[in-house]
């Protein structure tokens, strides 16, 4: 799949639109498979709080950690689309609009995808959420560290992101 660059542009309404594209990239690829269609996302309309930053992501205690920039667009509904990668690799994007949830590693390599609460386990779900004001399952905690910095971690298994995201 071809990804526009949207991490390094310079211009605000460049990067939205980039980000549209992108959006409805991930949506036309994900196809029905047993799921409904995900509408198109305008992250301009009203309700959508787009934020950039960094964060390092790490997969279990004593595990590596893999810097990289991230995207979060977040609405107010509870919907959100998340994205970290290396430019011009990308390394996770997740997607839950309404009932229908997407996930995908890699450059396609792997797609994971259903309808209703999204898989507990995964970090990029509980960060949109989580971003969302949404309560998140026992085993995971979201503190805010200041100065728009925080850390999601799973407490069972030591999985942890941190980062920072800005308007």
């Amino acid at each position: 799949m071809i990804r526009p660059n949207v991490f390094n542009s310079q211009n605000s309404m460049s990067v939205l639109k980039a980000l549209i594209i992108a959006a409805s990239l991930v949506i036309i690829s994900s196809g029905c498979l047993h799921t409904r269609k995900i509408d198109t996302v305008d992250i301009t309309a009203p309700g959508w709080n787009v934020l950039r930053g960094a964060a390092v992501w790490s997969a279990s205690s004593g595990s590596g950690e893999t810097a990289g920039e991230l995207f979060a667009a977040v609405h107010e509904n509870g919907d959100f689309i998340i994205m970290f990668g290396k430019t011009p690799l990308p390394i996770v994007s997740a997607l839950r609009t309404g009932e229908v949830w997407r996930i995908e590693f890699g450059s396609n390599e792997e797609v994971l995808r259903g309808r209703g609460t999204p898989p507990e386990r995964i970090a990029w779900f509980r960060l949109g959420a989580a971003l969302c004001g949404r309560r998140l399952p026992e085993q995971w905690s979201f503190t805010r560290l200041g100065g728009g910095k925080w850390r999601l971690r799973n407490e069972d298994t030591g999985e942890t992101v941190e980062g920072y995201l800005s308007s």
